[in-house]
């Protein structure tokens, strides 16, 4: 017993070595040796500065904390070590990865990323995120690109963005964004009529131009695809092809807003009961 005790003892006591508190400035590289990581204060990558997550590394977040990098972040993890990003709460509590650099590219590589606000948010910031789980977040993907004329590059790749309160994917004037491959469902928990990928024109000299190609996009509470062009202009001009847009409450709904649309699957779009339901 007090053999049993002491392994007990010895194995917490190693625990408390290995992991470390982060908060305020990081850069460098954060390996798994350190697991977990425990974030207790918002974190900021400095301009100029790079923040690298190898595969393998926990990241518990403590509280409504949040990574904003006006730096670059590059988080690749391997398709059996991956990243991890989570509260150690319940419900949507901490802030996400807030990208801000607009010149230089973060990635995140076999990610997963749950309990945010915005699991990843890019301001005018290039961005390429592949291979990810976003789980349970307020929202999986924010593209803001509000003002921007010659926005940044954002690629959204082979993810699966599942249980978000809002939207899997909203674009905000984000005309070089490209979603590709992704299976994207149970979005719009909330109830809030909303599309799992939303497109978002908000200014007069605006654009919202993305690539939508080869998604599955099904059982979503709301729209698959939602388009709205909130100054009445028609500057919503995404090219959507190839998708698979399937058991939502509708397919693709379309306010003031164009596009070519061409070689998608839409049907089965209808909830029982509902008048609003059933448009392709």
């Amino acid at each position: 017993m007090k053999r049993l005790i002491f392994l007990v003892s010895l194995l917490l006591f190693s625990v408390l070595i290995f992991c470390i508190d982060v908060q305020g400035s990081q850069s460098g590289t954060w390996t798994s040796d350190n697991n977990p990581y425990n974030v207790v204060g918002n974190i900021t990558i400095p301009v100029g500065e790079n923040l690298t997550i190898q595969a393998g590394v926990n990241i518990v977040i403590d509280g409504d904390y949040g990574f904003t990098a006006e730096g670059t972040i590059t988080a690749i993890g391997e398709e059996s070590n991956i990243i991890e990003a989570n509260s150690n709460l319940t419900g949507i509590v901490w802030k996400g990865f807030r990208m801000e650099n607009e010149e230089n590219v973060s990635i995140f590589e076999f990610c997963k990323i749950e309990n945010a606000e915005k699991a990843i948010n890019s301001i005018n910031s290039p961005v390429n995120i592949t291979n990810c789980h976003l789980n349970e977040n307020e929202c999986g993907v924010n593209v803001f690109a509000i003002g921007n004329s010659n926005p940044q590059e954002v690629n959204i790749i082979d993810n699966l963005i599942e249980n978000c309160l809002q939207s899997g994917v909203y674009i905000n004037e984000g005309s070089n964004t490209l979603v590709e491959n992704n299976e994207i469902t149970q979005c719009a928990l909330d109830n809030s009529p909303r599309g799992a990928v939303y497109l978002s024109n908000q200014s007069v000299g605006g654009s919202c131009n993305p690539v939508i190609d080869g998604n599955h996009i099904h059982h979503n509470i709301w729209q698959g695809i939602t388009a709205f062009d909130v100054t009445g202009a028609g500057n919503i001009n995404p090219w959507v092809v190839e998708n698979i847009i399937e058991y939502n409450l509708t397919g693709i709904y379309c306010y003031y807003a164009n596009g070519v649309f061409k070689n998608n699957t839409i049907y089965n779009n209808f909830v029982t009961g509902n008048p609003n339901s059933g448009a392709g």
